[in-house]
């Protein structure tokens, strides 16, 4: 019995039980020997043990035999203890020789076993004979081929079993063991070899048969190993129809199909092609090896491609290209071509080449007037991966944006949106690429997009998807519509100021003439106390003044108020506005020094000139610094930055004052964050900029200060020396 088969507990209580039983024989013996041969039957326990359990309950039962007999029979004598030694190295060579014997003898045993397992479980039939070619063994898969049972056939000749016959010929075949004994050699069957079954049937076979020797070359057996190949035969049938079928659906196709044999010295030869090839290039495979192979139909331009993608074929490598061909007409068409090579591991290299191609040249054409329009349309083009990083960025893109295509090639799309969608964009795609539910995708929406300049502008958006699986793109089709906006603003601004001049030209009528008369009484009124200031109250003088000052400060509003909605003239005429800015520095440096206030210049000189009103331009920066002053009644740092910015002219007046609240229109008429302001310096200086076809904007952040950035362009449209316009607010992007 194997030793793996056994339980431990089995193994050693045997060891235990033969321990005990030869001590207790050899206890029976006592009064016959006495002490004489104490190990006589402890002997054959330890070689049972050994055999039955293995080494470890050998060397068990050496110690329980041993320990007894040095109690029971041996005295303490030196000589006993020699004797217990030699007793013991004996019982333990015993132990060791039985266990190594019995798994030598198991293991002889599993490999002869794995053997037959092995033979009965292969795919192949295998049969095996003696050296007279009588049947020892036979697998299942032989046994269902020839219709023989294994235990029917054993000892038979293998000529009664293994019958085999010419496909064609239907003559006898020679049996592949005979052949085997004749020869020495392993030998295998011819083609078309049938093999007759037991019941009659007939199976297509391949076969081949060996000589089993053992090491000292002796003769003990054939080993014959064959297989049914009814199916390997239908599918070769089937391929043949396959390829029958294949080449008719390609002859009708418009693509083609073809076939290159690799010549040893590495050219190509058409060996096979379509007519569809034909009919698009114009020449047979005849007359194209006639005028040279495929050097004489591909372009002179495209050769070179067309021979790299050889030479990767001849490396073995698939692949595709594109390509152009020149007719047999002369015209020029566009191919892609898919090919693969056949590698011969028999030569050790490609020896044929199988391809087949489509004709591009529409898609091609459809590609180019694609290229085209989106080269030159006047809205932006870009496109995106999934990951954001963009792949197209069209010259209308670059105009809008202000970055060059090179800049923006493989960089995140947010580059080019504000803070607030920037940071959202990933999130959103991730989202629908998730849930597949659109937001943006098929629809136009009107957002805004940020500039290289950081100017943040308005835009019509239309997002689509395509492409399929993991190539997927998002195409941005964009169109900026600050002007648009603008236009739209300036006229809601126009229409609410006409409202508000008619309005005023009935308020001035009838506040103007009365106001007039009461500045003149209050004048008189002071002339006459001033006259008799030693008899009167300090209090009269004080409250007379008081009232002069009130009505001359209507006056000055109720004239602001005029300047605001009537039209205004303007004289636009070549201006530097480096000029006109350090002009008013200049002069108010002065009285921003005594008051705390540190002024910070950054005026560029190489400016270009603008067409301008410079009066006009110097009344905006006169109340941009008045309000900036203001701003900082603890005194601070006024900077003002000159720029040129591309096609525009930037001037911006920054201070560290206490900001403007949140909520508050500072464009409103009468809106002011001041005590003694009026509230209509900012909505003149926005209808002077809209007269200049310029943009105000303006950023706050409380404590620490208000940025206006005024935005001019470098030439002014329709710009006569002298025109009349309406003053219209420019809205804030």
């Amino acid at each position: 019995m194997p030793k793996d088969a056994r339980s431990l507990l089995l193994r050693y209580g045997v060891a235990l039980a033969s321990a005990a039983l030869a001590i207790a024989m050899r206890g029976l013996f006592t009064p016959v020997w006495g002490n004489e041969l104490p190990f006589l039957t402890l002997f054959p326990a330890v070689l049972l043990s050994a055999w039955y359990g293995g080494l470890g309950p050998g060397i068990m039962t050496t110690i329980l035999c041993a320990t007894a007999a040095r109690y029971l029979w041996l005295g303490p004598s030196y000589a006993h203890w020699i004797g217990l030694g030699g007793a013991v190295l004996m019982m333990s060579l015993i132990a060791w020789l039985t266990a190594a014997m019995q798994k030598a003898g198991e293991g002889e045993r599993a490999q002869l076993e794995y053997f037959r397992v092995t033979l009965a479980s292969i795919g192949d039939a295998v049969i095996v004979t003696d050296p007279q070619g009588e049947v020892t063994f036979m697998n299942k898969v032989a046994e269902q081929a020839t219709g023989w049972r294994a235990a029917d056939c054993l000892g038979k000749p293998l000529s009664e079993v293994f019958l085999i016959w010419n496909e064609e010929t239907r003559q006898p075949v020679e049996n592949p063991v005979a052949q085997v004994m004749r020869t020495g050699v392993t030998v295998g069957l011819a083609n078309h070899t049938i093999l007759r079954t037991k019941d009659g049937r007939e199976l297509p076979i391949d076969d081949s048969a060996a000589i089993i020797r053992n090491e000292q070359h002796d003769l003990l057996g054939i080993v014959l190993v064959f297989r049914d190949i009814s199916e390997r035969r239908r599918a070769e049938a089937t391929l043949r129809q396959s390829e029958m079928r294949y080449r008719t659906i390609s002859e009708l196709v418009s693509n083609y199909s073809y076939t290159l044999r690799i010549t040893p010295e590495g050219s190509a030869v058409v060996e096979w092609g379509t007519e569809s090839f034909r009919r698009i290039s114009g020449f047979t495979t005849q007359e194209l090896e006639a005028a040279g192979g495929l050097k004489a139909v591909v372009h002179p331009v495209d050769w070179p491609l067309v021979q790299e993608r050889l030479r990767s074929l001849f490396a073995g490598q698939p692949g595709t290209s594109e390509h152009r061909i020149i007719t047999k007409q002369g015209a020029v068409r566009w191919l892609r071509d898919y090919s693969a090579p056949e590698w011969d591991p028999a030569h050790k290299r490609v020896v044929r080449v199988t391809g087949a191609g489509q004709d591009i040249t529409m898609q091609k054409r459809a590609e180019t007037q694609l290229h085209d329009l989106i080269r030159t349309t006047q809205d932006a083009v870009i496109s995106i991966d999934r990951q954001g990083c963009i792949d197209l960025f069209n010259p209308a893109a670059e105009r809008i944006f202000g970055y060059a295509h090179a800049e923006m090639q493989g960089r995140k799309v947010e580059l080019l949106m504000p803070e607030s969608y920037a940071s959202e964009h990933d999130e959103y795609v991730a989202r629908y690429e998730r849930t597949g539910e659109p937001r943006a995708i098929g629809r136009t929406r009107t957002v805004t997009a940020r500039r290289k300049n950081g100017e943040v502008f308005p835009i019509e958006l239309s997002v689509a998807e395509f492409g399929v699986g993991s190539d997927v793109r998002y195409g941005a089709f964009i169109r900026d519509i600050s002007e648009k906006v603008h236009l739209q603003e300036l006229l809601v601004e126009r229409e609410r100021l006409a409202a508000i001049g008619t309005t005023v030209a009935k308020l001035a009528h009838e506040i103007g003439n009365p106001l007039n008369g009461m500045a003149v009484a209050t004048q008189l009124l002071q002339r006459r106390l001033d006259k008799q200031r030693d008899v009167l109250d300090a209090k009269v003088l004080t409250g007379v003044q008081a009232l002069r000052r009130e009505i001359t400060r209507l006056s000055q509003l109720l004239q602001e108020f005029r300047s605001l909605s009537r039209q205004q003239q303007f004289i636009f005429k070549p201006t530097n506005l480096h000029t006109v800015v350090q002009e008013i520095i200049d002069a108010e440096i002065a009285l921003y020094t005594e008051r705390g206030v540190r002024v910070e210049q950054h005026l560029s000189t190489d400016l270009p000139l603008i067409m301008a009103d410079g009066d006009k331009l110097k009344q905006v920066l006169l109340n941009l610094c008045k309000n900036a002053v203001e701003a900082m009644p603890d005194g601070g740092t006024l900077a003002v930055r000159l720029r040129n910015a591309g096609e525009r002219i930037t001037l911006e007046v920054a201070d560290t004052g206490r900001g403007i609240p949140a909520g508050v229109d500072i464009f409103e008429p009468f809106v002011t964050t001041k005590s003694e302001g009026t509230g209509l310096g900012l909505p003149i200086v926005r209808q002077i900029m809209a007269a200049h076809d310029g943009i105000l904007t303006y950023t706050s952040e409380a404590e620490k200060g208000t940025t206006f950035t005024i935005t001019l362009p470098l030439a002014l449209p329709g710009t006569e020396a002298d025109k009349s316009v309406l003053g219209t607010p420019i809205p804030l992007a």
